[in-house]
């Protein structure tokens, strides 16, 4: 039988592996790997999730804030998609108005990204992400476009810029259901989302953060929601 010289110990003696031997101990370690490497996704994967959260947390935060300093009434009139940068100028983007609540320098004429408006999954899942700065003009999260669950024309929590409508008042949402079930920011991918909107080609294709999707409610509270394959209005 063939035999592989591995290591000479002491003087002269020589320890060694026969070909089926080796084999087994790689066919062992394939094996571990082949455990380990899904678990090692999956800690990633948490990791994502967790710092997604995160983000929402604080964007729930600075929702709240402004809320609150502005008479009840939510930031508006908005889009939907929640770009991950903004500028001084960018009075139709929710970040113009939590700006001055998410411990940032003050919004100038040159387009910054936000990093706390970026969601991590997103940008390992989206097509043409290598980096933070990579995320300008991005979205990577969704307003809530519609609080009504009745069929019929949609009722804009944060307005929307055209045909203008003017924002709600957080007073005026629980007549579409409690502040706790209604999501204020989303995760967002392109089986959530409308596919006539001209940002849905950007977006990862399923939900990024497996079965579920980070929401933040209008009560400030944040959580994985399981995920929903129906697209909601633009």
């Amino acid at each position: 039988m063939t035999r592989v010289s591995v290591q000479t110990i002491g003087r002269g003696w020589k320890c060694a592996f026969t070909l089926i031997e080796l084999l087994v101990v790689i066919t062992i370690i394939a094996f571990c790997a082949a455990l380990l490497l899904p678990a090692l996704a999956r800690a990633k994967q948490g990791t994502l999730q967790t710092d997604c959260l995160s983000n929402l947390k604080q964007l729930g935060y600075a929702l709240q804030m402004y809320i609150d300093d502005n008479d009840d009434r939510l930031p508006g009139p908005l889009w939907n998609g929640l770009q991950a940068s903004a500028d001084a100028n960018s009075s139709e983007q929710f970040l113009y108005y939590a700006a001055p609540y998410l411990n940032i320098p003050p919004l100038s004429n040159q387009t910054a990204v936000i990093a706390v408006a970026a969601c991590p999954g997103y940008m390992q899942a989206a097509p043409g992400i290598s980096g933070i700065r990579d995320m300008e003009g991005r979205i990577s999260y969704l307003l809530n476009p519609d609080v009504d669950p009745l069929p019929g024309a949609p009722v804009r929590p944060f307005g929307y810029p055209d045909p203008q409508e003017q924002p709600l008042k957080r007073s005026e949402l629980t007549r579409y259901g409690s502040l706790a079930a209604l999501f204020a920011i989303s995760d967002v991918d392109k089986a959530n989302v409308d596919p006539s909107v001209g940002w849905w080609r950007d977006l990862p294709s399923g939900p990024v953060h497996g079965s579920v999707r980070n929401q933040v409610f209008f009560d400030g509270r944040v959580a994985a929601v399981k995920a929903s394959t129906t697209a909601v209005r633009k």
